[in-house]
């Protein structure tokens, strides 16, 4: 059996005089800050590249951005009416930003974005780097989300595997083989983006691996049941579920090359999750309570306990920002999203409404969740902004979706 785990400025000025300062900029809870993107007048590629960064830091209702094109001449009417003023300019190989802060009189910030692929990768990188030095908080845009998503086949309804921006948008099929494909998860190597998955076949539900070139490898391919796979930041341990033909789905895991099992139970053990130093395991067992419960599997102490109030829960997901767990538990007969603090072990459910929800996964920012809700016949993902509980739909409504997993922010942007 063969698992392979994926291993792990200058300025520019336009009319502003650069001085050493931090800014933190944050917005009033419900007023959008405004904030003015200036570009050179006669550079397409530069107004392309200004029009995805004002969707994104719009996105986020933080920021009311507007853009025009430099003129020194307007400077004093400018530090009127915005708070804030960025400039975008080339500088050799990259793109280069300066943030003025208009009540001070100075530029506060800068940086440089530097050999991206395409416009939305500059535009993305770019509002990365402005997110976090207008917030404190890591930026997300450059994201990817990927999902299974059902197709109609000649025969017989087909499950691919997709991946789409941050905000639902520019969708990619990065698995369309006919056959059913599910639970996408991606590796941890910043260097190298990977999406797991698992494949049906006619003798059991191998784990695969598939790059952005669409190039396609075994990862795992036991009797039974293979799937799920967990990652630790530095991408050296990973996590995974395989039942080896014995029909309940055990945990494994992989340090150094080396594979060794976790659980020997009568239960079903799914949807593993590891803490940043790889140590504690959260996931999902009916082991107990013969239905779902959440676990901790403490690799060091090499011990089990199950986490209190999570009866009839799954889909667990850590973050490392927050140290919050992110799951779906059955309250009043509907599957909610809640949250669990693992320091102050409370919890808070996030969602209210009818439908249920499943395979919920954080932002890397650990400011938002992306779930799958149930609405008719369908399932399609819906966005959370945990902090203001602000809900976006981010697919068509006419679609089934499901495995819905964040991406890290990886150091060359997701692309097929």
């Amino acid at each position: 059996m063969k698992f392979k785990v994926g291993v792990l400025v200058l300025s520019c000025l336009l009319f502003f005089h650069v001085l050493p300062y931090a800014i933190n900029a944050r917005a009033q809870k419900h007023a959008a800050m405004p904030l003015l993107l200036v570009v050179p007048k006669d550079d397409k590629q530069m107004h392309i590249v200004a029009d995805q960064i004002q969707k994104d830091l719009g996105f986020t209702q933080q920021f009311k951005v507007e853009i025009t094109v430099a003129d020194k001449k307007q400077l004093p009417r400018w530090r009127d009416r915005y708070p804030i003023i960025i400039s975008l300019v080339k500088n050799g190989g990259g793109i280069a930003w300066a943030m003025y802060d208009a009540t001070q009189r100075k530029v506060v910030k800068d940086g440089m974005i530097k050999n991206k692929q395409h416009d939305r990768a500059w535009a993305h990188a770019l509002a990365d780097d402005m997110w976090q030095a207008l917030t404190g908080s890591p930026g997300f845009f450059s994201t990817r989300i990927a999902y299974c998503k059902e197709v109609k086949g000649q025969k017989r309804t087909l499950k691919h595997i997709c991946i789409a921006d941050y905000d639902g948008n520019h969708e990619q099929v990065l698995v369309d083989t006919p056959t059913v494909n599910i639970a996408p998860r991606w590796n941890a190597d910043l260097r190298n983006p990977l999406v797991f998955y698992s494949e049906f076949t006619d003798r059991n539900v191998r784990m695969m691996y598939v790059d952005m070139k669409k190039n396609k490898h075994v990862a795992c391919n036991f009797d039974g049941v293979n799937m799920l796979p967990a990652f630790s930041q530095d991408g050296t341990k990973a996590v995974f579920c395989a039942s080896q033909g014995k029909g309940h789905p055990q945990l494994y895991y992989i340090d150094k090359g080396k594979v060794r099992q976790l659980t020997n139970n009568s239960g079903n053990n799914f949807c593993p999750t590891l803490s940043e130093d790889g140590n504690i395991i959260y996931f999902c067992s009916d082991c107990k309570l013969q239905r779902p419960s959440l676990f901790t599997y403490d690799l060091k102490k090499k011990s089990l306990s199950r986490i209190a109030n999570t009866s009839s829960s799954e889909s667990p997901s850590y973050c490392p920002q927050n140290k919050k767990l992110a799951y779906c538990r059955s309250i009043k007969g509907v599957m909610q999203v809640c949250t669990y603090d693992t320091l102050s072990k409370k919890h808070q459910q996030l969602t209210f409404d009818a439908g249920a929800k499943q395979g919920v996964s954080w932002s890397p920012c650990g400011n938002y969740v992306v779930y799958v809700a149930e609405k008719s016949k369908n399932s399609s993902m819906r966005m959370m902004n945990v902090p203001s509980k602000r809900v976006y739909r981010i697919c068509s409504n006419k679609e089934t979706m499901s495995y819905p997993a964040w991406s890290p922010r990886f150091g060359c942007y997701p692309i097929v």
